[in-house]
């Protein structure tokens, strides 16, 4: 049975190493006493692999340079203004997604412009769409959240091994230790936790000359925002589009 569980352990860490998140297996269960050293592993992780994932130069600049509500102007003024503010007990940190997927489509001019992707006229050209990955740049004090650490902060919430269960009930004091972490935290939905913090790019979809960003504004809502090539770079089109409530 020892030899089992050793093995099944030997497994656990392999895949975490491989997935690039060994500092995991340093916590097999997340503790209110072990929460703070988590967050600074979790830190160095993230600040490890801020730069390991590249993808297509125009849709890198789009995704990190656009302005997401008006998220990316409150945590610029936070990294610039912190050294006036008076110092939290605990420090807060944001989480965005480490791997947003990309669909990028190796064509142009986009056909029926806009309406490409509103009206799925994409579907037509699947068989020479590119499927990739993004890693956006870190903001002030963020981390990256990958399926393995949200599934942590699930188990260390709701005192269940989420792999082999349903997340249940909720446990409000390991929420309120969290809560100390974070600097924002949602609601459950659908029994689950999205830790990302609202709003955030979820997918981006692409052409050679279109560049179309899907975001989550809250657990019910979204929208997407929209980017046309113009001379050498990509012009935002104004306003929001194709909003969703759920």
């Amino acid at each position: 049975m020892q030899k089992y569980i050793a093995v099944i352990f030997a497994l656990l860490l392999s895949a975490l190493t491989c997935s690039g998140q060994s500092f995991l297996a340093k916590y097999p269960k997340l503790t209110k006493k072990n929460l703070p050293v988590f967050f600074g592993d979790w830190k160095a992780y993230s600040d490890s692999v801020r730069d390991t994932n590249k993808c297509n130069t125009d849709i890198s600049h789009v995704v990190n340079t656009a302005e997401i509500g008006s998220s990316r102007i409150v945590k610029a003024l936070e990294g610039d203004l912190s050294h006036n503010a008076k110092k939290p007990p605990v420090k807060k940190y944001g989480i965005i997604p480490q791997y947003i997927p990309v669909e990028y489509y190796p064509i142009a001019p986009t056909p029926n412009d806009t309406l490409f992707f509103s009206w799925d006229y994409a579907s037509l050209y699947d068989s020479i769409m590119v499927k990739d990955t993004i890693t956006p740049l870190l903001g002030h004090n963020e981390l990256y959240l990958t399926n393995n650490i949200s599934t942590r902060l699930m188990e260390f919430i709701t005192g269940l091994n989420v792999d082999n269960e349903s997340p249940g009930r909720f446990i409000n004091k390991n929420i309120r230790a969290l809560q100390k972490h974070l600097r924002s935290y949602n609601d459950e939905h659908n029994g689950w936790v999205n830790f990302n913090d609202y709003p955030y790019i979820w997918k981006v979809q692409a052409t050679d000359d279109f560049i179309v960003l899907h975001i989550r504004a809250s657990n019910y809502t979204g929208y997407e925002q929209w980017y046309i090539k113009k001379d050498e770079g990509f012009e935002e089109v104004p306003g929001i589009h194709n909003t969703w409530i759920e």
